[in-house]
């Protein structure tokens, strides 16, 4: 129930993802595919599975509620999605294409990366990011996947320069995200009470509209 539920969110993460990159309409939004590196389609989707099950359960564990779930979800779901853009034939990037996102890093066409290994280290940050007000900046379970999943992908790639490339993209990528998250104005929104409740009284003018 659980794996079919986490490819569920990755399904909808992904799908919104590719809903947005194929309505560019040439406003923007290429990304210059890598040829010096694997497709994004000749790996699996085990990794990005894993940062969707640890979402979900630090959701869950924490009682984080429905809107703040809901946004770390979606930009879990932009930084999968920019993570291996570049490794998609005439793929697209979602700059220029979501409201207010103008400017992301992006991979040098003439180095190779590792798309999973980018994924995973932009993951973690955007994860950390999207949970911090409920558990703090440098969550142990999120260092952890983060370093398991690296360890992994080093020894498929065999190639430190290959892997460090791919972790400093996808640091880069991560913190333009998060950078990105900031301006949706979520953490003024539940600092500050920016709504005027009505007053019990009424208005004078018009003491028939009056409720207890």
């Amino acid at each position: 129930m659980k794996k079919t539920f986490s490819k569920l969110m990755l399904s909808l993460a992904l799908v919104a993802g590719c809903f947005y990159s194929c309505n560019n309409k040439g406003g923007g939004g290429t990304q210059a595919y890598n040829e010096k590196s694997k497709p994004a389609t000749s790996y699996d989707n085990n990794l990005a599975l894993a940062w969707v099950d640890m979402l979900c359960d630090e959701v869950r564990f924490q009682r984080v509620g429905p809107p703040p779930a809901a946004r770390a979800m979606g930009y879990l779901g932009v930084a999968m999605y920019q993570s291996i853009v570049p490794g998609i034939p005439d793929g697209h990037s979602l700059v220029g294409q979501l409201n207010g996102l103008d400017k992301l890093p992006e991979a040098d066409k003439n180095l190779e990366y590792d798309w999973p290994t980018v994924m995973n280290n932009c993951a973690y940050l955007v994860c950390d990011e999207g949970l911090a007000r409920f558990m703090g900046p440098n969550t142990v379970t999120l260092v952890q996947l983060r370093d398991k999943m690296n360890h992994m992908c080093d020894s498929i790639v065999g190639n430190a320069d290959v892997s460090t490339r791919s972790k400093k993209y996808g640091e880069d990528l991560g913190n333009a995200i998060i950078e990105y998250m900031k301006t949706d104005l979520f953490d003024y929104t539940r600092e500050n009470n920016i709504y005027e409740s009505p007053s019990r009284a009424g208005d004078p003018a018009h003491p028939e509209l009056w409720e207890p």
